[in-house]
């Protein structure tokens, strides 16, 4: 099942202090707000019943851009889609599960730079979750029995701790470790990414490098 995400965007623009050379108009930084998860149709209802006074400025100053996203709706292929502008069959990112980085030269910084000259901009990403957008990981090749043997040396750290927690849990009282008992964890079964590849007869798992990489 696909999970349905709308990308809520807000383009801003202000006047920078500094103006180019052979017209009167000053340079403009553009911000661009994106809203990861946030449903359009009910921040539109926020928004008329005054609910978010201090987005509906940013939109009165800068502009309020509706962008649907084709294919897989999720984080990697989404914002993929927004800071390129091309389809995954282009990109190779189709889903937070199967991606690839993206080909050289196909976002729209290095678009804008390589038709303004890259002495004209700079760019900067504020993140607000590492996971699918923060990273920026080269493609890499991990040996599945070491891999192994760190899961193993990992689930034997958590069984050594157990009894400790048990005894805080044990204090905490039936109705906090029942609300703990029905609350979803960050990552719980998570599917492992990557491919498993054999060489020599070791085997491997090829994780391709985030799209954002070589951006």
């Amino acid at each position: 099942m696909v999970r349905k995400v709308s990308f809520l965007c807000i383009v801003a623009l202000w006047a920078g202090g500094s103006v180019s050379a052979g017209t009167a108009q000053p340079l403009r930084n553009v911000i661009l707000i994106g809203w990861d998860g946030a449903q359009r149709e009910h921040v539109e209802q926020c928004l008329a019943r005054k609910e978010l006074p201090s987005l509906q400025r940013l939109i009165d100053q800068g502009r309020y851009v509706k962008i649907d996203v084709e294919g897989t709706t999720d984080t990697k292929a989404g914002w993929t889609q927004i800071l390129t502008g091309y389809y995954p069959e282009v990109t190779g990112v189709y889903s937070n599960s199967r991606f690839q980085p993206v080909p050289a030269g196909l976002s729209i910084f290095e678009r804008l730079e390589s038709n303004f000259g890259k002495d004209q901009f700079v760019t900067v990403a504020v993140i607000g979750k590492k996971q699918h957008c923060g990273e920026i990981n080269p493609p890499r090749k991990i040996r599945l029995d070491e891999e192994q043997k760190d899961a193993t040396a990992t689930k034997a750290k958590k069984k050594n701790k157990a009894p400790a927690d048990a005894t805080a849990t044990a204090k905490q009282g039936p109705k906090k470790q029942a609300k703990q008992a029905t609350t979803a964890q960050p990552g719980a079964g998570a599917t492992p990414q990557g491919t498993i590849v054999e060489e020599n007869g070791v085997k491997y798992r090829v994780i391709p490098g985030s799209p954002y990489y070589g951006m």
